[in-house]
């Protein structure tokens, strides 16, 4: 079964105003120039799936809201991030899961999406991981994803691992 996100909508984030994303299944890849909104993309998906933005910098949300976001008379300023996944081998392959973060919002949103029965692509979404690294990398970014690594192998596999010279 392969999981993965199809699409992706970001509104009010950062230097994001309002942004929709189709992606590939297989690789991705952002080019452009310094500062044209490449890491912001990630730092929301980083926000979806962990609560952080920035690598080990919890969400604040009077310095991630979106500066010229177009607010409207008597509307709370929200910052939404949507994804679309995709699971092969489910009888209904596609759901959009939605967080939405407020001013005195928790850090972590629950999840919105539409409940239906049978439907089990809700728990391929808990199987997914998401890693922000961030552009400037150090001995300690690749340490703790290493660490990450060894402890999720044991959950993926039920024997042991032999590791060869």
């Amino acid at each position: 079964m392969s999981v993965y996100i199809k699409q992706i909508k970001i509104k009010n984030f950062r230097s994001i105003e309002r942004l929709e994303l189709t992606f590939n299944p297989r690789m991705n890849i952002f080019v452009g120039l310094n500062d044209a909104g490449k890491s912001n993309i990630l730092k929301a998906l980083n926000l979806f799936f962990n609560g952080d933005t920035d690598y080990r910098r919890k969400f604040n949300f009077d310095t991630d809201f979106c500066n010229f976001a177009k607010v409207r008379a008597k509307t709370a300023k929200e910052i939404s991030i949507s994804i679309l996944v995709h699971a092969d081998g489910f009888k209904k392959s596609e759901m959009w899961f939605t967080r939405k973060w407020r001013k005195d919002s928790p850090s972590q949103p629950p999840l919105i999406f539409k409940k239906e029965r049978l439907c089990r692509i809700p728990a391929a979404l808990e199987t997914m991981r998401f890693h922000y690294i961030p552009a400037i990398k150090g001995v300690e970014i690749f340490k703790t994803l290493l660490s990450q690594l060894y402890s999720a192998i044991p959950k993926k596999e039920n024997h042991t691992l032999i590791a060869s010279a």
